[in-house]
């Protein structure tokens, strides 16, 4: 090696000792200042506070980004600004970089159910036990979070409450009956699985115990209209009157009681076969006005509604094509009976379909939708159908509307309602979501003779 070469080496060994430390001691004061980010974050306590905690913690995560402590608290932050996703991606990091974190764990089960994916969360919750299985105050934590996961995705399903949430709410119950909460959260999960016996008796309990508490009344109005209990709710409901004169929906509750008066009275002398003439159900339509002629407005059919300018198109609800389906529905039930055509100008209707989204032109403040009847200028009976609708919706329920249409176009035909709450016809809203074989065989009795 030449007196040159070896020069050269000297220098470059010389120039990376040098240099080393100087990257050592960039990377130590980065550390040294994501550490007093993160300690000024953790201390700004409070929902008032979370947007700037998250600044700082964005800020110690950009300048330490290994660090799995500062992605956990990132985490918490972007969680309590309610951004799920991103305090999900936070609390994914953090066990990836430091797997014994037990509370990134569980708070990654909690982020999955914020995003809305229940499934994975409580699978998630699963995988958590196994991997902590020797550790009783995260198991403890576990077991709170699976129950809680249980319990929400129980209250989000249109199925019901499954047995093993119902078993959480009732060993809650009867661990702390003095827990008015906890007896509440019961006779709700027993409602909501159809347990309405036992539901009633829960709330028939928490309105005796408090009886100034208008919500325990109210949930037992909502049992006793999903259990059939016509009377009952009657009763509940004048109840409701007298205790609470001025609540915001008192009036509402005194236009129920009115009305239902009369038509509970005549559901029960129908089904008793005591009904007279103006209780009975009626063929509102004769064989020689066959087929019906319907007017459903078909400016919905292109599933365009126009803002009020005329510029902007929105995508909205074939509103047309639902009605038009139940018609076709109970056409169906009367065994070919009842016969439809549609026309396209009100005037030259027999059975005409409106739409509003003004509740006082369905009479009752508490309808979806409302009949009325009249005479053409033959005398012969016409009927016009109100359908409540609300542009712009997010919450549009197909099936809703739907189970809407056909009982409303049942009473144009001449059905009353019905006190089985599996009937299209129920008083209020039903667990159908098509004609059920009453409804069908009421429709046959009335037109198949």
């Amino acid at each position: 090696m030449t007196d040159k070469t070896n020069t050269i080496a000297a220098i470059t060994a010389l120039t990376f000792i040098s240099i080393l430390p100087a990257y050592a001691d960039a990377d130590y004061d980065r550390k040294v200042r994501a550490s007093q980010l993160t300690n000024q974050a953790v201390n700004l306590k409070g929902a008032a506070n979370a947007q700037r905690s998250a600044e700082l913690l964005w800020q110690a995560a950009a300048l330490d980004p290994n660090d799995a402590i500062i992605q956990y608290d990132l985490g918490l932050s972007f969680s309590e600004l309610k951004r799920y996703q991103e305090a999900w991606k936070c609390f994914q990091k953090a066990v990836v970089l430091d797997p014994s974190m037990s509370d990134a764990w569980i708070q990654l089960s909690q982020a999955y159910a914020d995003c809305g994916d229940m499934k994975r969360a409580i699978a998630m919750v699963d995988d958590i036990k196994k991997r902590f299985a020797r550790d009783a105050a995260a198991l403890a934590t576990i077991e709170e979070l699976r129950k809680s996961l249980t319990l929400k995705m129980a209250s989000t399903t249109k199925s019901g409450v499954n047995t093993q949430s119902l078993e959480i709410y009732r060993t809650e119950a009867m661990a702390a009956p003095n827990d008015k909460e906890k007896r509440d959260s019961y006779a709700w999960a027993l409602t909501k699985a159809k347990d309405y016996k036992n539901g009633l008796i829960q709330y028939k309990s928490l309105v005796a115990d408090v009886p100034g508490n208008a919500e325990y009344l109210k949930s037992l109005m909502w049992c006793q209209t999903l259990a059939g209990d016509l009377e009952g709710l009657q009763a509940s409901r004048q109840k409701y009157v007298e205790r609470f004169p001025k609540a915001a929906d008192v009036n509402t509750i005194k236009d129920e009681i009115k009305y239902y008066s009369t038509d509970f009275k005549n559901i029960r002398a129908q089904e008793a076969g005591k009904a007279n003439e103006g209780e009975r159900d009626y063929r509102a339509y004769t064989p020689e006005r066959m087929p019906i002629k319907v007017c459903v407005p078909d400016i919905w059919r292109s599933k365009i509604v126009w803002t009020a300018g005329g510029a902007r198109p929105k995508d909205g609800p074939d509103y047309a094509k639902l009605v038009e389906q139940a018609f076709n529905s109970w056409a169906d039930a009367s065994g070919g009976a009842l016969k439809f055509r549609f026309v396209s100008i009100p005037t030259d209707s027999d059975l005409s379909c409106e739409w509003t989204d003004d509740r006082s032109k369905l009479v009752h403040s508490f309808a979806s939708g409302v009949t009325v009847g009249g005479r053409n200028s033959s005398g012969e009976r016409t009927s016009r159908i109100f359908l409540l609708i609300k542009l712009g919706d997010k919450s549009f329920d197909k099936d809703e509307f739907y189970t809407t249409a056909l009982h409303e176009i049942g009473h144009s035909l001449g059905l009353g309602h019905s006190s089985s709450t599996n009937d299209v016809m129920y008083f209020a809203s039903s667990n159908a979501t098509d004609l059920s074989a009453n409804d069908r065989n009421r429709m046959r009795q009335l037109y198949c003779r």
